[in-house]
């Protein structure tokens, strides 16, 4: 009897506390150590954004989750953002978006690939590669194998060019009993080009790496179901004219009657195509997940897809004046396409969360694999999560935002410090080069 009240008592905690920006979805109560009641977790990405103070090319820019073989509460797993400019150093904020997944009936197995691109500016390149992935124990002869992407880090080996396409996509998986592998397509294609006057005119040759993660998610029927759902959109800008791009409201509908009580979202697919290439400040590919219904198997959802250009205060209030005063408006048009994967499971925990955190970049053409390129943030996910109310969720997220806006105000007044002894070098420098022209016309007039 005691044993009973105390499982409803939780229950209706965990009912009534909900949380801010986590959203928790459980046909569970919990009672015991949720590593006794789940056979697989796993950390799920929902997509990135991500906001330089003035416009760039792109060096190097990407978010990924880092997944690992599940044995056990408390599941730690790595989220990492990376970002590079070009010439000017910058500073900025980025958030990544993810959803903690613990489940039953269901196995996961994640990993990443490479593609080269290499030749010249403005060439298209265009990539499939089949994968054969050797298929853990948990993984064998399963009715579906769903693949989605889990990040992607796009890396200049050589300088940076400016974006004016970037897809990924992958496709679902197969089994292939005679050499136990699972079998599926990637995707990746790029254009950069650089026609302004911080690049070469003499050196037109680009080399880029596209690191794809993706997580592979198997199973049976009776325990998760998959549904896609594709969202275009088209937008443009003027020089004189700052876009404000909002969110897009979406649903998609899975299989409902209850029979799947918990769900998430997930990219299958994402496509940016821009009218040329151009300088970025901002981008943004982001589901943020706002309310399943099992009874209907209808998710409602927005879609966050955004490439910014340029905005009104870059010149002068941005991180690094002194370089940002040289930026340039361009005006243009993107097409942007995303695949959203409905992920539906009969028996699951899921938490929708993300994180905020801000970068720093020296600039100075700085190699772009550069480890200060790599920004790491430790995930946890255990049973102690689902006791946390909203309050003290709100409490903590408040406070790690203070110490990330503080972490900003450290890093402009670094950049600030930094620029001003590099405009005494310079002006060291040019003293030094007059002195030298002086010296050299008075031993020409001596002769």
């Amino acid at each position: 009897m005691c044993k009973n009240i105390t499982l409803l008592l939780l229950f209706t905690f965990l009912t009534i506390s909900g949380f801010a920006q986590v959203a928790l979805e459980k046909a569970h109560v919990i009672a015991q150590d949720s590593s006794k009641l789940f056979e697989e977790a796993a950390v799920l990405w929902r997509g990135f954004s991500h906001e330089w103070t003035y416009n760039h090319r792109l060096n190097r820019l990407g978010n990924y989750v880092e997944n690992h073989a599940f044995e056990g509460f408390p599941y730690e797993t790595v989220v990492n953002h990376t970002s590079a400019s070009g010439l000017g150093a910058d500073v900025g904020f980025y958030e990544s978006h993810y959803s903690y997944l613990a489940a039953n009936g269901v196995a996961v197995q994640s990993g990443q690939t490479d593609f080269k691109f290499v030749g010249k500016e403005g060439d298209f390149h265009t990539n499939r590669v089949q994968l054969l992935v050797d298929a853990l124990p948990k993984m064998i002869d399963k009715e579906q194998y769903v693949v989605v992407l889990s990040g992607f880090d796009i890396l200049s080996e050589a300088r940076a060019d400016k974006l004016q396409l970037l897809r990924l996509s992958v496709s679902d998986g197969e089994y292939l009993s005679a050499t136990n592998q699972i079998r599926f397509s990637l995707d990746a294609a790029l254009l950069v080009h650089c026609r302004s006057i911080e690049c070469s005119r003499f050196n037109n040759e680009t080399n880029y790496t596209i690191q794809v993660h993706y997580t592979i998610l198997s199973g049976d029927t009776e325990a998760f179901y998959a549904v896609e759902k594709n969202t275009a959109a088209v937008y443009n800008w003027e020089k004189k004219s700052e876009i404000d791009y909002e969110p897009k409201s979406e649903r998609v509908r899975g299989v409902g009657k209850e029979q799947y009580k918990a769900a998430t979202l997930a990219f299958k697919s994402i496509t940016v195509n821009l009218d040329k290439d151009h300088w970025m400040l901002e981008w943004r590919s982001v589901i943020q997940p706002e309310k399943y219904d099992a009874e209907t198997g209808i998710f409602d959802y927005s879609l966050n897809m955004l490439f910014k250009q340029w905005n009104g205060e870059m010149k002068k209030a941005s991180a690094n004046p002194s370089k940002s005063r040289f930026s340039m408006k361009r005006a243009g048009w993107a097409t942007i396409d995303a695949t959203v994967c409905l992920l539906q499971f009969k028996d699951a925990l899921i938490l929708h969360d993300s994180s905020r955190d801000v970068f720093k970049w020296a600039g100075r053409n700085l190699p772009a694999n550069s480890e200060r390129s790599i920004y790491e943030q430790q995930l946890q996910f255990d049973e102690q999560m689902l006791q946390r109310n909203r309050l003290d969720l709100a409490k903590q997220r408040k406070e790690k935002n203070e110490l990330v806006n503080q972490r900003y105000s450290d890093y402009v007044a670094e950049l600030e410090l930094q620029s001003k002894a590099e405009r005494k070098v310079y002006k060291q420098t040019k003293k030094a080069e007059k002195k030298t022209k002086r010296k050299a016309k008075k031993a020409i007039k001596k002769k």
